[in-house]
């Protein structure tokens, strides 16, 4: 066994030639102090860092940040504060208080939220109370969709009678559908002293066309019985040609007792079952043409009118048969 001599260098230490004679040194070594610093180095350079990082992982990372849900809105309280009045941003109480020193019922209307806050049924009992013996504020109110027969009997358990002389019935009430809960808060008011609104009175007119087309007995005779409304020669035809009953509340004996001009010739045309159209101001009847005799009518319309001498020919006609 032989033993190198001192200050040789093993063969696999020598530095390898190429081809051309170029010398190739031998890598050096790194410690650990350097390493550490390169990859320090690494993960603060951009480009070193996706250089050793997988093009999968890229890709993935890429992938979750496009798919990433948007930024959440601002909490509802900011974004509603931005769009609201200064009395929407009062506490509930004030705007209440507000409401019923002002007593402006168009107040709840003015947004949503006013609506939401003013709409129950303590305020309303409250500025239906302050109303009392104010004819012109019991009418605004009376004419609110929330004023209903239950409305008023519990302001009357708490305040006491509620007296509606001078106020005016609200259109609403008067007018088609006619609904059993319209009926009987109609009933009410009138009971109370309420009457109907003396510059308006095409609205009763149309509310009676309307129910003696839709053969509402109760709407006729609340109509024409306790409110008074009046009957005209085109009114009695409606009712002759809607085939009302004859007899009873709501009848055509009602409608005739309400009627100053029984003698008009338009009437007994009806009765004598001409037929009629109506041009959108008064109906016309096209005299001389009898079709079904409306018996019944005519024997009332022969005792309680004297007929007009164009109709006496049919008349008599018809007394032939």
């Amino acid at each position: 066994m032989g033993f190198l001599s001192p200050g040789a260098v093993p063969p696999r230490y020598k530095k390898r030639k190429d081809i051309e004679g170029n010398n190739f040194p031998r890598p050096e070594k790194r410690s650990r102090s350097s390493s550490a610093a390169a990859s320090s180095s690494a993960e603060s350079t951009p480009t070193s860092s996706r250089s050793s990082t997988p093009a999968s992982t890229r890709r993935k990372a890429r992938k979750s940040a496009q798919l990433a849900p948007p930024p959440p809105p601002p909490p509802p309280s900011q974004s509603l504060s931005q769009n609201l009045s200064p009395l929407e941003l009062l506490p509930t109480e004030l705007v209440q208080k507000v409401f019923l020193l002002s007593t402006n019922l168009s107040l709840p209307l003015a947004s949503p939220r006013l609506h939401h806050i003013l709409a129950g049924r303590f305020l309303q009992l409250k500025i239906l109370s302050s109303a009392y013996n104010h004819p012109q504020a019991l009418t605004d109110l009376i004419s609110r969709r929330f004023f209903n027969a239950h409305i008023l009997h519990t302001c009357e358990s708490r305040y006491g009678p509620l007296d509606l002389t001078g106020v005016s019935i609200p259109g609403r009430l008067i007018k088609a559908p006619f609904s059993s809960e319209h009926l009987g808060l109609l009933a009410e008011l009138i009971t109370r002293g309420a009457t109907l609104d003396p510059a308006d009175r095409e609205t009763p007119a149309q509310g009676l066309r309307q129910a003696i087309k839709l053969r509402c007995t109760r709407a006729i005779s609340i109509l024409v019985g306790a409110l008074g409304v009046r009957c005209f020669p085109e009114t009695v035809v409606l009712g002759i040609e809607a085939e009302l009953p004859m007899q009873g509340h709501g009848g055509m004996e009602q409608l005739m007792q309400a009627c100053s001009q029984r003698g008009d010739a338009s009437i007994w045309w009806a009765a004598l079952g001409a037929t009629s159209k109506f041009d959108g101001n008064k109906f016309k009847i096209e005299s001389g043409v009898i079709g079904e005799v409306k018996k019944e009518m005519l024997e009332y319309l022969l005792k309680t009118a004297t007929p007009p001498g164009e109709v006496l020919g049919a008349i008599g006609a018809i007394m032939i048969r």
